[in-house]
C-alpha cells in the first residue's frame, strides 16, 4: 500500500501526488520521505524509489517503521543468497 500522509494512493497516481506536492518547492526543499515496516518487500521499496524519481524527486530519505508484526500485503524481504 502506498500513503501520501494518510491519503492511501496507487502506484500509477504517485507521480500526480507528488507533482502537486512539490509544485511550490524549492529544488533544495523537494524531498519526499519514504516509511516502511521492518518487513516490507524489498522491491516494492525499491519500485516505490524509482518512480519518486520518475517524477523529477532527487532527494529521498528512508524511515524504517520499528513496530513489530508483518506488513498488511507484504511480503518479507527473501534472505541474501549464501
Amino acid at each position: 500500500k502506498l500513503y501520501i500522509g494518510k491519503k492511501e494512493i496507487d502506484k500509477d497516481t504517485l507521480k500526480t501526488e507528488i507533482d502537486q506536492k512539490m509544485a511550490t518547492k524549492e529544488d533544495k526543499d523537494r524531498i519526499v520521505y519514504i516509511r516502511s515496516d521492518i518487513n516490507a518487500n524489498y522491491g516494492q521499496v525499491v519500485e516505490t524509489i524509482n518512480l519518486i524519481r520518475d517524477a523529477g524527486i532527487d532527494q529521498i530519505g528512508l524511515v524504517a517503521d520499528k513496530r513489530k508484526g508483518p506488513a498488511a500485503g507484504a511480503a518479507p524481504a527473501p534472505a541474501p543468497a549464501s
